[in-house]
């Protein structure tokens, strides 16, 4: 696997072109997969059938899209941290929605995606650490965050801890 250090640092036209994804746009993705799931429930407003199943008005209805990211159907050694999985062809929106589906989904993605994969690649040239955390949180926005005890230590790398 190429360093994520190293790919971050090199001038752009030594960059992954855009039909391959780069190493830190693969990180995000599969953080996202593995992490970021939104807590989508609707109310619905019409009933309707199915797969032979009623869904009565007032009802409310919560599309599994954790469970979908962690769907063995859907994605190959699903518990497994695998940034390399997003190698290939992007999967379709039905198996992986961290930013929701359709028009429901979030307009700033592009925006979080550019600036998560930044971070990635500024933070590769540190050593780090969680010296505490907990369980993840429900916020007010219903967007899952990381637990309020949750403490990162950083350190500059030095030349000894470098990766040839």
């Amino acid at each position: 696997m190429p360093s994520l250090r190293r790919e971050s640092s090199a001038p752009a036209p030594e960059r992954p072109s855009s039909r391959s994804p780069s190493l830190a746009s693969r990180i995000v993705s599969e953080t996202l997969r593995l992490q970021q799931s939104e807590f989508v429930m609707r109310e619905i407003v019409r009933p309707f059938r199915h797969r032979g199943f009623r869904f009565p008005r007032g009802w409310l209805l919560r599309v599994c899209v954790q469970e979908s990211h962690r769907d063995p159907v859907m994605f190959d050694r699903p518990e497994e941290f695998d940034p390399d999985r997003f190698l290939g062809a992007p999967p379709a929106r039905e198996q992986y929605a961290p930013f929701g589906l359709d028009r429901h989904a979030c307009v700033g993605e592009s925006l979080a995606r550019a600036m998560a994969e930044e971070f990635a690649g500024a933070l590769a040239g540190y050593e780090w650490e969680v010296a505490s955390d907990g369980p993840t949180e429900l916020s007010d926005w219903r967007h899952w965050a990381p637990n309020a005890r949750f403490r990162v230590r950083v350190a500059a790398r030095t030349n000894a801890s470098l990766p040839a």
